[in-house]
Order: C-alpha cells, then structure tokens, then sequence
C-alpha cells in the first residue's frame, strides 16, 4: 500500500490514512504506531483533526469521526460519492464533499446527523477542492467561489469565476484567497 492523502498533525501525532484504507496515528517523536483503523476503503485526503476527533473520508464514500485518542469510530455514514477532499470543521458541524455527485454535506460534529445539504453546481458532479470556514461561513469552490451560511445552508454569495476555479479557499486575516484557472490568485474581503 502507499500513503496519496497528506497529514493531520496535531500536539505531536500524525494522522495519516492509505491506499489499503487503514488509518494511522503515529508519534510526531519517534514513528512508533499509536493506534490503527481499518476504515475499508482508500483514504485519498488528509483528516481535519480537532481537539475530540479525527475526521476522514474513504474512496468508497464512508465519512468517520474517530476518536483521538484510540481510533474508535465515534460516529460513520454512508455518502453516495467519493471523498476525495479534507472536510472543514466549525465548532459544531463538519464540512464535506466529494466525487460522483455534486451534494455537499453539514453533519454535526458529535452526533454525525446530517444538518443540511447544499447542491453545489449544476454543471459538475464532484466537488474536488477542500471547504474551508471561518467566521460562521464555509467557502466552496466548484467553478465559483461560493459562500454558504454555515448554520442554514443557504447561499451568501457567489463570486463569477471568469475562469474556472477550482482550488481550495484559505481564509486569512478575513480574506478568502483562491487561485483560477486565469493564472491568478485572488483575495476577497468585505472590505
């Protein structure tokens, strides 16, 4: 098997998930194992690590919250796509989507209940780039970059993508930047 997903590091452990679809927490120190999870599936992103839990999808479309310090599932669902991307998380809700239809999912953080969906394009059916969220907002780009309230679903704003763009969204110091396929960075503000 071979690691494609990229790492979660938090308080000196590494998450990792690989192609044979087992989870890994390992010591940021040593290497040495700390817990494993078989997860079924191909882990193709990186998790999202909090706190409490460790967030993952697999290629087979599983969505798990495992717990940190031991790898026990604390909650899983069942998604009909993909997950190809890291989710998002907000203090209360988890953030994701994937590959073979075009839904994106809010999930609460603790109980994994789906809170609402939001069709993200009429055009594709994957979303490829990892949500981002900040100040009760989460940013998708799926040829727009498009703002969605984190608590309703409901669309805030989109910003007309010209090209497509189609990377990830980072926020910073209140700034949503994505890159297009113009061969630009943009940087978005209220401001």
């Amino acid at each position: 098997f071979f690691f494609e997903s990229g790492l979660g590091v938090t308080d000196g452990t590494v998450y990792v998930g690989s192609s044979e679809g087992t989870m890994y927490a390992l010591s940021g120190s040593d290497g040495s194992v700390v817990w494993t999870t078989d997860l079924g599936s191909a882990v193709m992103a990186p998790p999202a690590v909090t706190d409490e839990a460790v967030y993952v999808g697999t290629e087979n479309g599983d969505f798990f919250s495992l717990s940190r310090s031991d790898g026990a599932p604390n909650w899983t669902t069942e998604l009909d796509q993909d997950i190809i991307t890291s989710p998002a998380v907000s203090s209360s809700r988890v953030f994701i989507g994937g590959e073979g239809q075009s839904d994106f999912y809010a999930f609460d953080k603790s109980s994994g209940s789906v809170e609402w969906t939001a069709n993200i394009s009429e055009d594709e059916e994957s979303v490829r780039a990892s949500p981002a969220v900040a100040d009760g907002v989460v940013f998708i780009t799926q040829g727009d970059l498009r703002a969605i309230d984190a608590e309703t679903g409901q669309d805030l704003w989109r910003y007309p993508r010209g090209d497509f763009i189609s990377s990830s969204p980072a926020v910073v110091d209140g700034a949503v930047v994505v890159g297009n396929w113009d061969h630009s960075v943009y940087a978005l503000s209220n401001g």
